[in-house]
């Protein structure tokens, strides 16, 4: 019976000195995962202090949409909404002539936004000059209102 006793006492420091291994050997990890961090910290501090006072943060810049010299106009009258596209280069008095042909009265001309009447003096110059350029919304109001 002695000797039972005795080997389970030796299977239970066995059982206990595999334990206290395991333990030391995550300690042993945990400590180099926290050495490591603290060498990135470190890398990361020195580069931003590098960057910061020797080369400037590179600059996003933002290329336009490509133009194809058309125009989407989508033109609100009375109760109807009239869409067609017209190259950049025609008069906005081309614009107006086709609402006039549609409605079969007089109107006048708005932007929608930025908010603008469209003068006479407007009608001779090109869409592209009066901004008016890739998809438009414009407003046709009776000329007798």
């Amino acid at each position: 019976m002695r000797e039972k006793i005795k080997k389970e006492k030796e299977e239970m420091k066995k059982v206990s000195e595999s334990i206290a291994k395991r333990k030391a050997s995550k300690r042993a990890e945990l400590e180099a995962i926290r050495a490591e961090i603290a060498r990135d910290k470190e890398m990361r501090k020195k580069e931003r202090e590098g960057s910061s006072s020797s080369t400037p943060a590179p600059v996003k810049t933002v290329t336009p949409a490509v133009r194809d010299g058309k125009v989407k106009m989508k033109i609100k009258v009375a109760d109807s909404t009239l869409m067609k596209t017209f190259e950049e280069t025609d008069l906005l008095s081309n614009v107006l002539d086709y609402v006039k042909q549609e409605v079969k009265q007089e109107v006048t001309l708005s932007n929608t936004y930025p908010r603008k009447d469209f003068k006479s003096e407007d009608l001779i110059q090109s869409l592209a000059s009066l901004g008016l350029t890739g998809n438009v919304s414009l407003v046709g109001k009776s000329a007798a209102a």
